[in-house]
């Protein structure tokens, strides 16, 4: 993903309805999300985030944001890990030749830094 991207996921996200979300069951349909963001409201339907036809669909939204936040995270910690191995071999690069298997370690690198 490009950095662009990354940067529309994370708005979307931030975009989203505050707080934790919970699957619910109501009586008309299968399954819906609430979140519990606004203490004022005291009617489920108040806080309703979405109505689903099926249990699965309920569930996958309702830890939507809580596990997008997680992705992102591991995304930027994995991004940074391989900028530093990047930035060693390409410090080494300069120093002295590479071995063989330095220098493919670096070539993946930056394909998966699209550098």
């Amino acid at each position: 993903m490009t950095d662009q991207e990354l940067k529309e996921i994370r708005e979307r996200l931030e975009a989203a309805t505050p707080g934790k979300w919970f699957q619910l069951h109501f009586d008309d349909v299968p399954s819906g999300v609430v979140n519990t963001w606004d203490d004022s409201k005291s009617e489920i339907e108040d806080k309703e985030v979405c109505r689903c036809k099926s249990e699965a669909d309920a569930e996958f939204i309702a830890h939507a944001t809580e596990d997008i936040r997680r992705l992102l995270e591991d995304n930027a910690r994995q991004k940074g890990a391989l900028q530093q191995i990047e930035k060693w071999l390409a410090g080494t690069l300069a120093n002295e030749d590479l071995t063989i298997v330095e220098s493919k370690v670096l070539e993946i690198v930056r394909k998966a830094l699209k550098v």
